[in-house]
């Protein structure tokens, strides 16, 4: 019983943690999966100051 409930805990503290970079991923994936960017767009986002084309970089 306290085994699960100390991973329960850790858990959710480590999704606290995390929560920004795990987002982040996600939405990677699905920008990937459901094609909504290719290399060579164009991309405009006033409010943070980028502007610029999309690039495809594999290391």
């Amino acid at each position: 019983m306290y085994l699960f409930s100390s991973l329960g805990a850790l858990t959710a503290i480590l999704m606290f943690i995390f929560k920004d970079a795990i987002l982040g991923f996600v939405a990677g994936i699905q920008l990937s999966a459901n094609r909504m960017v290719a290399n060579g767009d164009w991309i405009d986002m006033p409010k943070y100051g980028a502007i610029g084309d999309i690039s495809l970089i594999i290391f």
